[in-house]
């Protein structure tokens, strides 16, 4: 059975309204918003094509056309697609930080209608955490912090007056940071893998409950089979290193 799809002219219809396609008032919209899905898909790197896409994808099309082109409250979100994200321009951040908010919140927005109750809820926990600052602003402060920390440490070093006990003292600071600093990446890097063994076992499965965000809850509802199979692919993937 062939999928169902639309088309350009399907999708102008949607945004517009039947109305009379022959017109040229019809056909300035079908062009604009062909020019507009051009430019995500050089963005994505994907080959200029003829558009398609499937049906059950007609509403978010018709959501995102109209928040992208036909509300003046993100002209700059589109801006900042066409000359920053399609045609590589740097970012700068005082200018153009509102404006990529906005652009995700669009997304967001689409993504969070695909969703159930359940879902939506943890999505937005998650898109709450990804716009924010607070990450950044804690990280500048603990970095400063740090620094302030090391050299009043190195400082109270120099007040010793033997060089070798001063250099001793260095050294197993430097290497306890490095030790703290090894526990941390390995304890981080374990939870990379698990997140990427985890997608890529429940995608292989079609008739899994597909959902846009997973906890460790999610892990533990699974049939112990696959859980033996994520567990599994972890191994692999970390025996791989001190293989080459």
């Amino acid at each position: 059975m062939s999928i169902k799809t639309f088309n350009l002219t399907d999708l102008t219809k949607a945004v517009y309204g039947n109305g009379d396609t022959n017109s040229s008032v019809f056909e300035s919209n079908r062009k604009r918003i062909g020019n507009h899905i051009k430019k995500v898909q050089e963005m994505l790197g994907h080959p200029p094509k003829r558009f398609e896409a499937p049906i059950e994808r007609l509403d978010e099309y018709v959501l995102l056309i109209r928040n992208m082109l036909d509300n003046s409250k993100n002209d700059k979100a589109l801006n900042l697609l066409n000359q920053k994200l399609v045609k590589g321009k740097p970012l700068q951040q005082e200018t153009d930080e509102k404006a990529l908010t906005t652009l995700i919140e669009i997304l967001a927005e689409i993504e969070s209608q695909k969703m159930t109750e359940k879902d939506h809820k943890l999505f937005g926990d998650w898109l709450r955490d990804q716009v924010s600052d607070d990450y950044y602003i804690e990280s500048e402060k603990n970095i400063n912090e740090i620094m302030r920390i090391v050299k009043n440490d190195f400082s109270l070093f120099d007040d010793l007056s033997s060089l070798k006990s001063k250099l001793e003292f260095q050294e197993q600071y430097m290497n306890d940071l490095k030790a703290l600093s090894a526990m941390y990446r390995q304890q981080v890097q374990q939870q990379l893998l698990f997140q990427e063994c985890f997608l890529e076992v429940v995608n292989s499965y079609p008739h899994l409950n597909k959902k846009k965000m997973y906890t460790t809850a999610d892990f533990l509802e699974l049939p112990p089979s696959i859980q033996q199979e994520i567990q599994e692919i972890i191994e692999q993937k970390q025996q791989k290193p001190s293989e080459r």
